[in-house]
């Protein structure tokens, strides 16, 4: 309450950076999910979701992965299995892109009389085209003002910047070598946005190359993923697919990222939380996806004219 009542220059550093920090990945997670949304049912669909998505999902994920840096007891419980969500970035990226993709995926019955121009081809939507970009830029600003220490700006803005590349070398190799007919081009800006999420997940013991690897993984998977909904759904998922596949590589990087280089610390032992983590943002997003279709679906119905 004295929170609300403060005005921000009364509030600290302290406590006014991790608010703002958090304020903003909510509210990158609400949009990542209402983009999936089909225009004729945006309006009061996206405002359905969006509220419960910024208000209790990412910050139930949120609480799972929490870190204490007093002790061990007031840690999220993937935290204290031994999860690791380097610079709080792609866990939530991957908990944000599959919630978007489950919820295209149950739209896609309720919106199957819906008609949409731009189902043809999404990645010429210039709105998805913005929006990764903006979500790009974003991404740089939230996960840099959680890094402290060893994650501090200069290694991480390198670290972002190979991942990018990375993830730009995957496009021209996909367009230039499996598939020249494919316009690869398009893929541009979320094979980036791919990389860019992927690379913090392998600071700070990831050397350049090996964070151009990540974010090359990343661009491979963030495409695959586009090509296989590229028609499945009556939206655009050419985003959530990006920031799927992005979580899925930043994820699993600190099990495979060592400081010897690739593969070197891969075991069971660190391995396997990072998949408990993975598995348990997969399952939450399938809840949470699956209610907001059918949420959306109970209300077109009831907003339908006798």
């Amino acid at each position: 309450a004295d929170v609300l009542r403060a005005s921000p220059a009364d509030l600290p550093p302290a406590l006014l950076n991790p608010l703002l920090f958090q304020l903003s990945l909510a509210a990158v997670v609400s949009v990542v999910v209402c983009s999936v949304i089909p225009s004729p049912m945006r309006g009061w669909a996206c405002l359905l979701v969006a509220l419960p998505t910024g208000g209790l999902l990412y910050p139930l994920f949120g609480h799972w992965i929490a870190v204490s840096s007093a002790t061990s007891e007031h840690a999220g419980w993937l935290t204290g299995l031994g999860f690791v969500n380097q610079a709080a970035g792609p866990g939530v990226a991957l908990l944000a892109g599959a919630t978007a993709i489950f919820l295209a995926r149950g739209l896609s019955v309720v919106t199957a009389g819906v008609s949409s121009s731009s189902s043809a081809d999404h990645r010429q939507d210039e709105a998805s085209v913005v929006s990764a970009i903006l979500l790009w830029l974003g991404w740089l600003g939230v996960i840099g003002a959680a890094s402290t220490g060893s994650l501090g700006s200069p290694s991480l803005l390198l670290g972002l910047a190979a991942g990018s590349a990375g993830a730009a070398f995957s496009v021209l190799i996909l367009g230039t070598v499996l598939s020249p007919s494919r316009h690869w081009l398009g893929t541009l800006p979320f094979s980036v946005l791919a990389g860019v999420v992927a690379a913090p997940g392998g600071l700070p013991t990831a050397t350049l190359a090996e964070l151009f690897l990540l974010g090359a993984i990343a661009g491979v998977f963030a495409n695959l993923f586009m090509w296989k909904l590229d028609h499945r759904f009556h939206s655009s998922t050419t985003v959530p697919a990006a920031l799927l596949s992005g979580g899925l590589v930043g994820t699993l990087a600190p099990a495979l990222v060592g400081a010897a280089g690739f593969f070197s610390t891969l075991s069971l032992a660190l391995l396997l939380p990072q998949l408990q983590g993975i598995g348990a943002a997969l399952l939450l997003a399938l809840i949470a996806g699956q209610a907001f279709a059918w949420s959306i679906s109970r209300t077109t119905r009831s907003r339908a004219p006798a």
